[in-house]
């Protein structure tokens, strides 16, 4: 153009549709899932890649060849670590704490140069509430679920990891670990996540999200849906749950006894103190929705299925009704 000589150029403007920019789909997913946790009250933490052996994670770690000292000796095996760190710096500052990151975790990878790279969401939130780890458990269980919720994230399930059929390297109390995985039969390479207690800091939880899993599972956004032309009868349901059967399989009992015309179960109410603990139960109260498409639904028609829903949890699961 200098030497064809600047004048020479027409100075006509562009004209047409600029191109539509493409943005990745893990990047569309990585920005999702940051406006959705900063509007739950969580501040982003940005940790280097490069750190110490002691940070890096267990297992098999990648070695920097040419590091500039001892602290970027290794890329990042495992994101708690990091975290940990970031809480131990600002925890004297902040009695409550709510952090998260995305980034990459860093194997080595038989017979390949460059090592194998997972993108992570990592949360640690640490709360002087947490002192009561079953209580901590569901706050920590309800913020997993939010997020994914708001992201259409297909069918999911919470373990405990001490059931677990496979071993997962992780540091933390594996008393209080859990596993989250994405399908009915336990499958190793389904695992969205695990989370549970530090073992370095008292009332700190972390939870890690496999993000290429994660977006595997989210399903379509969903179509708008005209609002229903019937209204809908509530009716809550109380009972004694034992311990060892779970939220979840109450859930899915109440909604197969349920039918078609029970459109929403929440939970209303969870409630255990040192008498139902001694006897190995807790009180659950949860909310039904029940609404007819076509009609406006008469209570003589929800009278029976509500008598159902409690039968079914009685025999299958060992509840005990807390009133008929």
């Amino acid at each position: 153009a200098r030497l064809y000589g600047y004048h020479n150029l027409p100075s006509t403007l562009p004209v047409g549709q600029l191109p539509a920019t493409r943005v990745e789909p893990i990047f569309a997913l990585e920005n999702r899932i940051k406006a959705l946790l900063k509007g739950l009250g969580f501040t982003e933490m940005l940790n280097l890649s490069l750190t110490s052996k002691e940070l890096a994670g267990d297992g098999s770690l990648v070695k920097v060849l040419n590091p500039l000292g001892p602290e970027t000796e290794y890329l990042v095996a495992d994101p708690f670590p990091s975290a940990v760190e970031a809480v131990k710096n600002n925890m004297a500052r902040f009695p409550e704490i709510k952090m998260f990151e995305i980034s990459n975790a860093y194997r080595p990878q038989e017979k390949k140069d460059l090592p194998h790279e997972t993108d992570f969401l990592t949360l640690a939130i640490l709360s002087p509430l947490f002192s009561d780890t079953e209580n901590a458990f569901l706050e920590v269980k309800g913020l997993a679920e939010t997020i994914f919720k708001e992201l259409s994230v297909g069918s999911y399930n919470f373990t405990d990891y001490t059931t677990f059929p496979y071993q997962y390297s992780m540091p933390i109390d594996k008393g209080s670990a859990f596993v989250i995985w994405a399908e009915k039969e336990i499958k190793s390479g389904k695992i969205i996540g695990v989370g549970g207690k530090s073992l370095e800091i008292n009332n700190l939880w972390l939870v890690k999200i496999n993000l290429k899993v994660l977006e595997e599972l989210i399903k379509p956004r969903n179509a708008f849906v005209s609002l229903p032309a019937f209204p809908p009868i509530i009716e809550e349901i109380s009972f004694y749950l034992p311990g060892e059967k779970t939220y979840e399989e109450a859930v899915a009992a109440v909604k197969t006894a349920g039918g078609k015309i029970l459109v929403s179960v929440t939970l209303s109410d969870l409630f255990t103190d040192q008498t139902l603990k001694l006897k190995g139960k807790r009180s659950l109260t949860l909310k039904l929705s029940f609404q007819h498409p076509e009609k406006t639904l008469p209570g003589e028609e929800v009278k029976p299925l509500r008598e159902k829903i409690l039968k079914d949890l009685e025999e299958k699961l060992g509840a005990e009704p807390r009133a008929k």
